[in-house]
C-alpha cells in the first residue's frame, strides 16, 4: 500500500504540459513504429554521410526485377523478369502523355510514408519522408550510373 501511495503522490506532481509532451512522444513512436509504411535501404558509409549532411536529397536504385517488385506493385519477381526479357529499358522508362513511365503499369507505385536508411548492416539508422519515386538519370556524383534508375526523392528528416 505504501508503494501505491508514493506512485499517486508522484503522479499528482506531474504537470499537465509534461503529460501532454509524454503523450505526443508516445503517439509519434506508435505511428512511426506500427502504422507507417517504411522502405528500408542499406547504404555504404559515403552515401549515408552525404544524406545525413543534407547534401544528397535523393537515392538511386537500379532498374531490375528486384527493385521493380519492391518499389512498384508487387506482382512477383518472375513477372518482372518476364517484363525485362521482352522489353528494352528505353521502352520501359518511356513516359506516356501523363508523364508516368510505362514501367509503372496499371496499378502504379507502391506507397511508402518514409525511407529508413541503414549505415551498412549496423543499427545506425536515419529516416526521411518518402516524397516521390521517378525514373530517370540521376546525378553521377551522388552514385547514379549512366543508365536510367529509380530515383527516390527524400523529404524532411524525421
Amino acid at each position: 500500500m505504501l508503494s501505491g501511495t508514493l506512485e499517486l503522490g508522484m503522479l499528482a506532481r506531474i504537470e499537465q504540459s509534461e503529460v501532454l509532451t509524454a503523450l505526443a512522444i508516445l503517439q509519434c513512436y506508435i505511428s512511426i513504429k506500427y502504422i507507417m509504411k517504411i522502405l528500408h535501404l542499406v547504404l555504404m558509409d559515403k552515401w549515408y554521410d552525404l544524406i545525413a549532411s543534407g547534401e544528397k536529397t535523393e537515392e538511386y536504385r537500379t532498374l531490375t526485377p528486384y527493385w521493380c517488385n519492391r518499389l512498384i506493385q508487387r506482382y512477383g519477381i518472375d513477372y518482372w523478369k518476364g517484363i525485362f526479357e521482352h522489353n528494352s529499358i528505353e521502352k520501359l522508362v518511356d513516359k506516356h502523355n501523363s508523364g508516368i513511365p510505362a514501367i509503372y503499369g496499371f496499378n502504379g507505385v507502391r506507397y511508402y510514408d518514409a525511407v529508413c536508411f541503414h549505415r551498412g548492416y549496423t543499427n545506425t539508422t536515419m529516416s526521411f519522408e518518402y516524397e516521390t519515386l521517378d525514373v530517370g538519370k540521376g546525378k553521377q556524383e551522388w552514385g547514379a550510373p549512366e543508365e536510367p534508375v529509380f530515383i527516390i526523392k527524400l523529404g524532411k528528416r524525421l
